[in-house]
């Protein structure tokens, strides 16, 4: 991975990015929002309008970089294998696992002091690190500090504020 104190390449504003999950029935939707705060230079998590806070030390989660992450989301009872051994003929709603099949390639968001950038994740073989690139193919470089992935499904429908 690459990292860099500017960001590189065209970006977007996005003070906030808001990520609606809805898990198979029946389990509730769940909104993650992800507020950037200028003062630190961080963006903030919040799951369903309710702070998330470090249980060691009551802080406020936070990562310098957010990455949204879209790969295709598959059941275990619809593969081949069940390496869990959770319900494999899918009958107990909530009792499967869901498989996020992160190699190949597919679209990224990387936001990061305030902004947003696209690109896409690279990652030939299930073994190797994920790579982020921009339209260039260069990559794209990730601000120091923690990182906070977000997988969605291809299809997911995620709100940027700028």
């Amino acid at each position: 991975m690459a990292f860099s104190d500017a960001v590189i390449g065209p970006s977007q504003p996005a003070s906030s990015v808001v990520i609606p999950y809805t898990w198979r029935s029946p389990h509730p939707a769940e909104v993650v929002r992800w507020q950037y705060d200028a003062a630190t230079g961080r963006y903030l998590r919040s799951a369903d309008g309710v702070a998330w806070t470090d249980a060691n030390n009551n802080k406020p989660i936070s990562a310098a970089n957010v990455i949204v992450v879209y790969a295709q989301h598959v059941t275990d009872c619809t593969i081949q294998e069940n390496p869990l051994g959770i319900d494999p003929d899918c009958k107990t709603p909530g009792q499967f696992s869901i498989q996020i099949q992160i190699w190949g390639q597919g679209p990224i968001q990387i936001f990061r002091d305030g902004k947003v950038q696209t690109g896409r994740w690279v990652r030939a073989n299930p073994a190797d690190m994920l790579m982020f690139v921009g339209p260039d193919d260069k990559p794209l470089p990730l601000k120091r500090g923690n990182s906070w992935f977000q997988m969605v499904p291809p299809d997911a429908q995620i709100q940027i504020e700028p």
